[in-house]
């Protein structure tokens, strides 16, 4: 019998999820975008830290209806992007990248253009 408490179950006997049923929650899907402002300048990311079990999605592409000119370039630190270091992405490519926070996120690339980055984790 419910008892008014908010962890009183809502569905009871046949029907209910069971013991072992996670609850479900909504899917992540959290995207910030950089556009590079001039050559030669690296742009860091904003500090949001990627949730347990998401991934991080890094697109060459600015946002516009253009998207990116050229290949751009990121990496863990400023100096991983040194003379032609660091990993190449085209334009209107996606590439998965291991973090686990996007301020470890360095990119450079010529003015206009830009990365979009996105945290996804479907729902369980």
């Amino acid at each position: 019998m419910p008892t008014g408490l908010t962890n009183t179950p809502g569905i009871i006997g046949a029907g209910s999820p069971g013991p072992n049923a996670r609850p479900s929650r909504a899917a992540i899907n959290n995207s910030v975008k950089a556009v590079f402002p001039t050559t030669g300048l690296a742009v860091n990311l904003p500090a949001i830290a990627v949730p347990a079990n998401c991934s991080v999605y890094i697109r060459a592409h600015n946002g516009s209806n253009a998207g990116n000119t050229d290949p751009c370039r990121v990496a863990i630190n400023p100096e991983g992007l040194l003379g032609t270091k660091g990993d190449v992405i085209t334009p209107d490519t996606e590439i998965t990248y291991p973090v686990n926070n996007l301020a470890q996120i360095w990119a450079i690339g010529l003015p206009g253009d830009g990365i979009i980055v996105s945290i996804r984790a479907s729902a369980t």
